[in-house]
């Protein structure tokens, strides 16, 4: 500390600033203490809220929208790899590329969703 300071504020904790022109070693000699700043008394309140973070669990609704999303996100697969192998055949319309590639993009953003809820659901499990 020495080589890197030669003036220094002291807080002493009670809203007080002193102004100290030297290093950090001088200070110390010239019997000034540094007392650590006195620890704020708690009340029961406190301590007990901050013992015992609140743990949440899921409620019976989200419980049960959980073990759903799994099986919907796969369904959703599915359907999502029957229509990439349709555009690969050959007797493939217009018409059918046009409806075929916005169902795709509905499916794909239903999937991102239901990944998203299932991963915030699964940090509570």
């Amino acid at each position: 500390m020495d080589k890197l300071v030669d003036h220094m504020f002291i807080l002493d904790g009670n809203g007080k600033i002193k102004d100290y022109n030297g290093s950090y070693s001088d200070y110390k000699r010239s019997n000034h203490s540094i007392k650590p700043a006195e620890e704020k008394t708690k009340t029961p309140v406190e301590e007990k809220q901050q013992e015992t973070p609140a743990i949440r669990k899921l409620n019976y609704h989200e419980k049960k929208e959980f073990s759903s999303l799994e099986s919907e996100i796969q369904k959703l697969e599915i359907e999502k790899k029957s229509i990439e192998e349709r555009f690969q055949s050959t007797n493939i319309t217009g018409e059918e590329i046009a409806s075929l590639s916005q169902r795709l993009g509905e499916i794909k953003k239903e999937i991102e969703t239901k990944e998203d809820r299932w991963l915030e659901l699964s940090d509570f499990i």
